[in-house]
């Protein structure tokens, strides 16, 4: 299932049918939904940010929001979610994914290259990789 984003917002669909109230899977549900494209965004949007709400300090959960925003064409309101944490890209992928997104999509293609140059693309998924080029075109 590794490396293979569709099976996993495939995996995670499901396993979210089942176990709704575990954020963790609510997490990666609306985490991958987001990186393919395939998931109803209103739907995804109410997940992350429900589990945003829950849990404010948890960066993983964050950095989902953040990017759902990005990928539901909310890129300022993204910045603002990830701009008290955005010192924090170096030491955590998951940041350096959601502030990379939410500055290419802003338009600061430059800063957001230094930010997703810090990911190591061995850790990438294809979708990621293909999306992190696409968003710095």
């Amino acid at each position: 299932m590794q490396r293979d984003a569709e099976g996993q917002y495939r995996a995670f669909s499901r396993l979210n049918a089942m176990r709704p109230g575990d954020r963790k899977i609510a997490n990666n549900f609306a985490y991958f939904a987001a990186l393919t494209d395939l998931g109803v965004q209103t739907r995804i949007e109410a997940i992350a940010k429900d589990n945003f709400t829950t849990e404010p300090d948890n960066l993983i959960y964050r950095s989902t929001y953040a990017f759902v925003l990005v990928w539901s064409g909310q890129a300022s309101q993204a910045m603002k979610l990830m701009a008290p944490v955005s010192d924090e890209w170096k030491k955590s992928p998951a940041v350096a994914f959601a502030y990379g997104a939410a500055l290419a999509s802003l338009g600061r293609k430059p800063e957001a290259r230094e930010v997703f140059d810090s990911l190591n693309p061995l850790g990438l998924e294809p979708q990621e990789a293909d999306w992190i080029k696409s968003a710095l075109r």
